[in-house]
Formats: structure tokens, sequence, C-alpha cells
């Protein structure tokens, strides 16, 4: 009897961690129509973010170097979106800063905002239709590199990555899925001819809206069309974009992107 329950435990933390590990909670607690009562760090924090973009400067550090590959998502739709793991299969990115020191942040999961959460002053729309996040961390757990790209979907181009992903998107929510289609983050990018992006640290833009994160926004947009952001839209009950909070930054520095290879 006393192994059986020691068994039992076992598999109930297993299970815990590994919940915990990829910060999934099932029936959130928190919601994006009630943005209003999310903690005081999501509106008036420091560092937080989204922030409105409407003066910049030119830097040439730190810069990122995208070394992303195509992996087997792990999926799992928490009622507010899906993410999508990479299970340390993603590749990673390569930041080296103004002092030539780099280190590597592995991609952890993707996930998408619906409407955008960056907003653009002399921008129309002001804020793009759809923001795609990829979460890199580094190999001691602590920092986080957010890459975001925003998408354009006044065309009919049909973005390669997106039809990826938009298949296998699963409805059903608080369960873990794996796929057994790849998908490719580099597929997800603007125009490599266009790699540029601005820089900021910034935090969380879900509760606890913790900071800490270091944010490349892709500067060109990456082109889409209105029947493939709905694509993504239909997995989410509604808007997923925090829009409480957004932080006034001018003079958001531009900096280098290494195409990947």
């Amino acid at each position: 009897m006393r192994r059986l329950i020691f068994a039992s435990l076992a598999l109930v933390f297993a299970a815990c961690s590994h919940v915990a590990y990829h910060d999934d909670s099932c029936r959130p607690t928190w919601n994006y129509e009630q943005q209003v009562e999310w903690p005081d760090a999501c509106k008036d924090g420091p560092d937080r973010s989204p922030i409105n973009i409407s003066t910049t400067t030119s830097a040439g550090a730190p810069q990122i170097d995208i070394q992303y590959t195509s992996f087997f998502p792990q999926m799992y739709n928490n009622e507010r979106g899906v993410k999508l793991y990479a299970n340390n299969g993603g590749g990673s990115v390569r930041v080296t800063y103004a002092n030539g020191q780099s280190k590597v942040f592995t991609l952890q999961e993707l996930h998408f905002h619906v409407p955008g959460e960056h907003t653009f002053d002399g921008a129309l729309p002001r804020r793009a239709p759809m923001e795609l996040h990829l979460v890199n961390q580094d190999a001691a757990g602590n920092a986080k590199v957010v890459v975001a790209i925003l998408f354009d979907d006044t065309t009919t181009a049909v973005n390669p990555g997106l039809s990826e992903i938009i298949p296998i998107l699963p409805t059903q929510t608080c369960r873990y899925i794996t796929s057994s289609t790849r998908v490719n983050p580099v597929k997800l990018l603007p125009d490599p001819s266009e790699y540029r992006s601005y820089y900021y640290n910034g935090a969380l833009t879900t509760p606890p809206c913790g900071g800490g994160l270091e944010f490349f926004v892709f500067v060109s947009r990456a082109m889409t069309n209105p029947t493939q952001i709905q694509g993504i839209a239909r997995v989410t009950p509604g808007p997923n974009a925090k829009t409480i909070g957004v932080r006034e930054l001018p003079g958001i520095p531009v900096v280098p992107v290494v195409r990947p290879r």
C-alpha cells in the first residue's frame, strides 16, 4: 500500500511539474475582457509591455541572429489561445551586445495575439491585425528574449508558416497534443531583405506581467490575408491582446537582425 501511495504521489508531482514548466493553467483565472482587474504591474509597471512606437534611433547593437529550425510542436489550448511548445527542438537565437559578448536563447514556445499588441504612431492601422511572439530562454532558465512579428493582411498573400500551423491548431482545451506535422518558425518571418527590429526591455503581456524580458519587434511585417488571420483566431473565444497600460517609449533603437541561414 505504501508503495502504491508513493507511486501515485510521484505521478501527481510529475504532472504538476510538467504544467508548471510550461506555465499553463486550465480554466483561466483571468481573461482579456476584464483587463481592468489585472495586477497593477500590467497597468503601470515601469517595464510593462506592449509599447507604443513613435520615434526611433539607429543602433548597431544588440544584434540578434535567428537560428530557428523546424520542430514537432506540443500544443496546448488554454482557452486564451494556443501555445506551440518546441521542447528544445526549434533552434535558438543568439544575441550579441554592445560589449561584444553574446548569449544563446533557446526557442521555448510561440503563440499569437489577435489583434496585435504593439502600437505605432502615424501607422494605419495603428494596431496590426495579428502579432506573433516567439519566446526564447537562456540555459539557466532566467532571462527571456521575445521575437515579435506583426502581420499585414491587406493582400491575398499566403504565409507559408501559417499554412503549416492553422490546420493543426487544437480546439480542444486543457490538454497537451503533440502534432505529427513539423512547423518551421522561419517561414513565419517577414521578407529577409528587410531584416531590422525595434529593441527594448519589457515584460510579459499577460498576468502577472513580470519584467526582465528583451523584445525584438521586427520592423517589417509578415504578409498574410484575412482568411489566415481568421484561421488563427478560431481557437480563441475572442480578442486576446493586451490593450491596457500601453507604454510610451520614444527613441526606440532599431537594430540589425542576422538572416536565418
